[in-house]
């Protein structure tokens, strides 16, 4: 090279390497020993700042202006040529081949059309050191701070300092999902599209001067600083502690009101943390403490009885806030309260608000104690309260299970109680979360996690199945169906799959142990977490699984303790040979995990439960490759083997010249022992291919059984969630082809619909699971009897069926749901053993991809069935026994999909007037009926 100095480097796809000196550029190409430096006049003297490659040409920015290399031609340019001055700090192309020149004295553009650069208005303006070119857009890193510029204007990007001034920005990168990456003299900045990050010392960063920064394939920050190398390890957790703006670590019950305000209960007071668009506001907060009325410090449960008011529980006495005046009113025992600790309190669906204490429950209304009904007199120690889909009130308690309110049925209520002797736990219940069928998640102290389905079924899930541990502190289903539970032991999440999806301190947790009953999710979707040392918050935006397979290496290999090179021959019986391997990946290097295989000894792959050494001895002449093949956490393997071949030489009475010399000697008597041999073998060989055919036949026809099974209902031979979710991928990528390829092609959309039979549950109640069960068969088969062979049903879980009508238009929707509601309505099903006929009507929700006009890639297919979830539901407070379409128009702003879906489900009137949506339906005036609801 010319100097040792190395400014930057660049490498282009043949693989060659560039390096920026303080004498010009050399370059190594792949297979080359060493570097050769270019002969541009006036390079070979430059002191090269930096490097930028394009699909035709080198770009060098160097103190002598900016020179274009492109194979054996080149060109200088310099303040003659518009450059503010000759030394260019930095350079970007766009994807016009529009180039961007940065220097000490401002920018310069120079379109490919033109001949010299010119200087943009305000780009004489700037210091800039580094650039970075993203959608059109340069962003601009200075000594005043970070800049864009775009289509000839220069935008500020504001960053919070911390301090008075302007930040220095000295590097840029671009990370996962287009994030921004800024290096400063405060730290390292995270430009993401749900707000900014400030990542400093008091984050965990090593020193805030930051000179250099690098995101790589795994999407993992480093940062170089005076201290050393940092690495931040990406995902979609984030911690919150009285660093970040918390009053207290420790909290203890989190609530979200209809201003999207989290409220935090802590053990010093309760904290209301106000949402901007950037998100959450902790500096801005409002605190009530025990100086503002509040009875006692140390919160217990936090619910709102009506906009602008919250029941506050403490561990003495309950107190009722109001926007505006704070604390109105404090209630203790005196006052009806069965005791004053308050350990929870909940407003349900119906406005009632239910208070525990240790001694039991009453009810709050109008500012009065109300004594509960006679069937709850007796619970005693309430510590969470619940409502399923069915409008059930459940109620966790102290070694005494759950018990299940239901008083929706009119004149008389019931209480049944779930414990140790029907199937659940005799163990305190800390939390619950409710189904979308009427069933209830629990999380237990010590006896796992548990699943009450809608019909009264008992599910446990423990650390066998994969929980991380089975003290369960709060356990939260979330929108997508996926249920947490964060433990004594990390925070453990059961997918759609059925399988349990674990994360610990290298995931961002800031504590293995989570606090009891603290867990909300927001409309926006975020998930908050209360922990033993603070709030964590999950982004389901950022939930990326690593999908960069760890790069297999193997670094050495050693016969008895010497080092051999690939490719090596070593003798017979030299001794063992240890292979030395690794996976690169630096995300979570202790979950790497190996698969290896020794070619020409097996096939078949061996998996490592540790990394260690792989040894092997006494192997035989011959050809041989090892291979090794690594998985990341994610279980992504990589794709290639790192291999290391080498032979070993035959055994001496295995060589050529061996058998030469004694084969004449025993060759008539061999050959007459073989021949007879061969014709034995030959005899048996054609009895086994048999058998092997008629063995191979069996398991064929069993494993096309299994796989069959595998994705079918057992109950109603429809196909299962698997089915779905192993074929939908392919059916939404070809409604997306037919989009892509002609705009004017037919029967491109998919419709789903969701079905949901009507009063289902009092079938079940009034004549058993076994008449339930002939009923979900029988309308499964009339649903399925309507489908085109095109459509597929999947049964959803329940009473609930998934319709998925491929190649079809939207627009004809409601020929096909009219014809399944028509004759679902009008069907009646004979019961075995009951002597009388049954009916069951049905409602179903309607949404289809694209759900914009003429834009399959705006919202992903799940997010299409919860649409149709939100309709399905609005169909039967409609009054069932009918159909509710939501169709997107071009007014539909989804750029927030969750909270689009929020929209949808707390205020579709407004959706509908401001013709975000459109609805079509088969009950009367739906929108007006809408409306009022709303307004109510």
């Amino acid at each position: 090279m010319g100097a040792n100095a190395v400014e930057a480097i660049a490498s282009d796809p043949d693989g060659t390497i560039w390096v920026a000196t303080g004498a010009g550029v050399c370059k190594k190409s792949a297979g080359e020993a060493r570097f050769s430096c270019l002969d541009v006049p006036g390079l070979d003297e430059a002191y090269v700042y930096d490097l930028h490659l394009d699909p035709e040409r080198l770009w060098v920015a160097s103190n002598r202006g900016l020179f274009r290399v492109q194979g054996e031609l080149y060109q200088q340019y310099t303040d003659k040529d518009g450059l503010p001055v000759s030394s260019v700090q930095s350079v970007v192309t766009l994807s016009d081949g529009t180039v961007v020149a940065g220097t000490v004295e401002g920018i310069a553009q120079k379109p490919p059309q033109d001949d010299g650069f010119s200087i943009p208005e305000g780009g004489a303006e700037l210091t800039v050191a580094t650039m970075l070119a993203r959608d059109g857009k340069v962003w601009l890193g200075t000594t005043a701070g970070l800049f864009v510029y775009y289509q000839g204007s220069i935008f500020v990007s504001p960053l919070p300092s911390g301090k008075s001034g302007a930040v220095d920005i000295v590097s840029l990168a671009l990370g996962q999902d287009d994030d921004l990456w800024v290096a400063s003299g405060y730290g390292v900045y995270q430009l993401a599209s749900n707000g900014i990050r400030q990542i400093t010392t008091e984050s965990g960063l090593a020193d805030n001067n930051v000179h250099s920064l690098f995101v790589d394939r795994e999407g993992l920050a480093w940062m170089g600083h005076d201290y050393g190398l940092s690495k931040l390890v990406p995902g979609p957790f984030r911690g919150y502690d009285s660093s970040n703006g918390m009053h207290h670590d420790f909290v203890r019950a989190i609530a979200e009101d209809e201003r999207h305000r989290l409220w935090l209960g802590t053990r010093q007071g309760v904290q209301v943390v106000p949402k901007t668009d950037e998100g959450w506001d902790f500096q801005r907060s409002l605190l009530i403490l025990s100086e503002d009325g509040l009875s006692d410090p140390r919160i217990f449960s936090i619910d709102f009885p009506a906009p602008g008011e919250a029941l506050i529980a403490t561990v003495n006495g309950l107190n009722h806030w109001r926007e505006g005046e704070g604390i109105i009113a404090r209630y203790f025992d005196q006052d009806g309260l069965p005791g004053n600790r308050t350990l929870s309190v909940f407003v349900d669906s119906l406005d009632r608000a239910w208070i525990g204490t240790r001694e039991g429950i009453v009810r709050f209304d109008g500012g009065e104690i109300l004594p509960p009904p006679t069937h709850l007199e007796e619970v005693s120690y309430p510590i969470r309260f619940k409502e399923d889909a069915h409008g059930r009130l459940w109620i966790a308690t102290v070694d005494e299970g759950a018990y299940v309110y239901d008083d929706s049925g009119g004149e008389s209520d019931t209480l049944t109680q779930y414990n140790a002797g029907n199937g659940l736990t005799g163990e305190t219940i800390w939390d619950m979360a409710p189904d979308e069928s009427g069933g209830m998640w629990l999380a237990s102290n010590g006896d796992g996690l548990f699943h009450v389905t809608g019909d009264g079924n008992i599910n446990r899930y423990s650390v066998e199945d994969g929980l991380v541990d089975n003290f369960g502190w709060q356990v939260i289903r979330d929108r997508q169906g996926q249920v947490w539970v964060y433990t004594n032991r990390g925070l453990s999440r059961l997918d759609s799959d059925g399988n349990f999806r674990n994360f610990g301190l290298e995931d961002g947790l800031l504590h293995l142990e989570g606090g009891a009953t603290t867990a909300v999710e927001c409309h926006t979707g975020h998930i908050w977490f209360g922990s033993a040392d603070g709030l964590v918050q999950y982004d389901p935006m950022h939930d990326h699984l690593n999908v960069a397979a760890p790069l297999p290496r193997v670094e050495s290999v050693e016969l008895e303790g010497e080092r051999i090179e690939a490719g090596s021959e070593i003798p017979h019986g030299a001794g063992s040979l240890d292979f030395h391997f690794a996976g690169l990946s630096f995300q979570a290097e202790d979950a790497v995990r190996y698969r290896y295989r020794l070619k020409g000894v097996s096939e078949q792959w061996n998996e490592l439960e540790s990394h260690r050494p792989v040894t092997y001895g006494n192997l035989g002449g011959g050809d041989y490759v090892f291979e090794v093949t690594a998985s990341n956490a994610h279980g992504v393997w990589s794709e290639e083997a790192a291999s290391f071949p080498f032979k070993v030489k035959p055994p001496i009475w295995a060589t050529l010249w061996f058998w030469l010399a004694v084969a004449p000697a025993t060759i008539g008597l061999f050959w007459a022992g073989v021949s007879l041999r061969w014709r034995q073998l030959d005899v048996r060989r054609r009895e086994l291919e048999t058998l092997v055919r008629d063995r191979t036949r069996d398991l064929e026809a069993a494993n096309s059984q299994l796989a069959a099974a595998a994705i079918t209902d057992p109950l109603t031979g429809l196909k299962n969630r698997r089915y779905l979710h192993n074929q939908i991928g392919t059916d939404v990528a070809q409604t997306r082809r037919a989009y892509a390829g002609n705009a004017e092609h037919p029967n491109r959309d998919i419709v789903f619909m969701m079905v949901d039979l009507d009063h289902f549950k009092e079938i079940n109640d009034c004549c058993g699971h076994k008449a339930g069960d002939q009923i979900l068969k029988a309308y499964a088969e009339i649903i399925d009897d309507e489908l085109r062979d095109s459509d597929y049903v999947v049964r959803w879980g329940g009473e609930e069926f998934l319709i998925v009508a491929r190649q079809t238009e939207a627009a004809r929707c409601r020929v096909m749901v009219e014809r399944i509601r028509e004759r679902a309505s009008n069907h009646r099903c004979q019961i075995e053993g009951e002597g009388r006929d049954l009916s069951c009507s049905c409602s179903i929700g309607v949404s289809h991809l694209p759900f914009l006009p003429g834009e399959p890639d705006v919202l992903s297919w799940e997010q299409i069935v919860d649409i149709a979830d939100v309709a399905v539901y609005l169909a039967k407070w409609l009054g069932r026994d009918g159909w509710v379409a939501i169709h997107g128009t071009d007014k539909s702003d989804v750029s927030d999909p969750a909270e689009f879906i929020w929209r949808l489900k707390h205020d579709l009137s407004g959706l509908v007037g401001e013709s975000q949506v459109e609805l079509e339906a088969s009950f009367e005036d739906v929108s007006a009926v809408i409306a009022k609801r709303d307004s109510k």
